[in-house]
């Protein structure tokens, strides 16, 4: 009996969708989101003309969270109709607008709320590149380098002609008063 592999289709959706209120200002109207993500929306409700599938739509997207109405433009990618709507796909989203929504996405399936200004004030400060590259040394880090050089070996020489000479003073002391006889006064004594 061979064993059959069958190979899933890879879910199509990447991301977490959500409920969480998004307003879109869709033709000069303001719809709320069905659900959405950082890919995409789905848009109902609405009353005139769908667009075409495969069409480019401009829309302001409106994400009110913790008091604050984050608002930016987006373009939509249409690509399925559902009854009375659509269902879109982000096209070209700033890096900064998907870091948000991410970042608000995250939050919300953890269910921990952190404070959005602090978030908001961090995805806005500007990084400046820094280079890994060494730089060289400047002409006076150079002079206190050739200056120094030395001194890795004067130190230790002073530190062992001191020793030796504290050492052998020592040693001196210790041979005059133990194995040296100091007689101040002597009497020599023959036979009797």
């Amino acid at each position: 009996m061979a064993l059959a592999i069958e190979y899933e289709k890879p879910d199509q959706r990447r991301h977490h969708r959500v409920t969480a209120p998004l307003f879109v200002v869709f033709r000069g109207k303001k719809y709320r989101a069905a659900d959405w993500s950082i890919g995409g929306l789905r848009l109902e409700g609405i009353k005139h003309d769908l667009p075409d599938i495969g069409e480019l739509v401009p829309v302001e997207i409106t994400l009110p969270y913790q008091d604050f109405q984050i608002t930016f433009d987006a373009q939509l990618k249409v690509i399925r109709h559902v009854p009375g709507g659509f269902g879109a796909a982000f096209v070209d989203l700033g890096e900064r607008e998907q870091g948000m929504m991410a970042h608000f996405i995250e939050e919300l399936v953890r269910g921990s709320m952190s404070d959005v200004k602090e978030t908001i004030a961090r995805m806005d400060v500007p990084l400046t590149p820094v280079s890994i590259k060494p730089q060289e040394p400047t002409e006076s880090e150079q002079a206190l380098l050739r200056r120094w050089t030395s001194k890795p070996y004067v130190v230790p020489a002073l530190y062992c002609v001191l020793g030796v000479l504290v050492f052998g003073y020592a040693g001196f002391v210790a041979y005059v008063n133990i194995f040296r006889l100091v007689v101040d006064s002597a009497v020599i004594g023959g036979r009797v």
